[in-house]
């Protein structure tokens, strides 16, 4: 893509800049990123065995 915008870019240079702002990437995203599951609320189950 750089290349094609007239730009020469060595893959390391990429490489030490997405290692540079990775953890802010990061924050970014897991802010918008909606939680795996929500509480979830377990009723309790009474089993009768033989009557008790």
């Amino acid at each position: 893509m750089l290349l094609g915008r007239g730009l020469d870019v060595d893959h390391s240079t990429l490489k030490r800049r997405v290692l540079a702002h990775a953890p802010q990437i990061e924050c970014r995203l897991r802010a918008l990123r909606k939680p795996n599951c929500r509480s979830i609320g377990v009723d309790e189950t009474y089993i009768k065995v033989r009557g008790e």
